[in-house]
């Protein structure tokens, strides 16, 4: 749909930076997490803007998106 939309206004679909929203169990390994994060990125998202649920600590919470971090860094956005 943004891809037609996009052609229609005759802007170009990969200059549109596309964001997407996970809420991620607390408990989830950051290799499960890095894999949902690609499998978003293969469909053409740019970035995730995520949330740990239920995460009462906030030092853990920083420790796990550090890694999580770390390791998309690496993911390749489709289209881009």
């Amino acid at each position: 749909m943004l891809r037609e939309h996009c052609a229609r206004e005759g802007r170009p679909y990969g200059e549109i930076e596309k964001t997407i929203t996970r809420r991620v169990p607390d408990e989830a390994p950051v290799g499960q997490i890095v894999d949902e994060f690609g499998e978003v990125a293969a469909l053409g998202f740019d970035k995730v803007i995520f949330s740990l649920a239920g995460t009462r600590d906030p030092q853990a919470a920083i420790d796990v998106l550090g890694k999580v971090v770390e390791r998309a860094d690496t993911l390749a956005t489709a289209g881009r």
